[in-house]
């Protein structure tokens, strides 16, 4: 079996779970540092008392530093970002961006004016990447978002 799941010879200890193939790239990180808007969100960067993490990065192609995923091999690429908003009627928008050139491809979320001003939304897109070339997230429209580390978050994986 191929993809980012293994095949036979699992050493997971479960029976009939395949192994997690430590080679294909993946990563997931929540939550970013508060700021304003229009702005590269740096999922993942801890600052000093927050919670944000960089729950795995297979090969450590991801830098949460910069916010950054850089592609190590030229391949289709799956990219999944969600947040979690906190502003009574406005308008959100997360913008994919490939080496700092946006991609045509965004998460918007609206919340309302009905008080409780959260909203929450989630998006994937696959996006072919050649190697060196890195994607990003952009948060340019809205005040800035909740960044709730248990809402918030940037993941993808080298789909082949």
């Amino acid at each position: 079996m191929s993809g980012i799941i293994g095949g036979a010879g699992s050493k997971s200890r479960v029976i009939g779970l395949p192994d997690i193939d430590p080679n294909r790239p993946a990563f997931c990180a929540r939550g970013y540092p508060s700021g304003a808007e229009a702005i590269y969100l740096l999922y993942g960067h801890n600052l000093s008392g927050s919670t944000n993490s960089v729950d795995y990065n297979a090969g450590n192609h991801y830098t949460a530093s910069t916010g950054s995923f850089i592609a190590p091999v030229t391949g289709l690429y799956s990219f999944s970002i969600s947040d979690l908003t906190n502003s009574t009627n406005d308008v959100y928008r997360f913008d994919f961006y490939v080496n700092n050139s946006y991609i045509n491809r965004q998460m918007r979320i609206d919340t309302n004016d009905s008080g409780s001003g959260y909203g929450f939304g989630e998006q994937t897109i696959q996006w072919q990447l050649e190697v060196g070339e890195y994607m990003k997230i952009y948060h340019r429209e809205g005040v800035t978002p909740a960044n709730e580390p248990s809402y918030d978050s940037f993941s993808g994986y080298l789909i082949g």
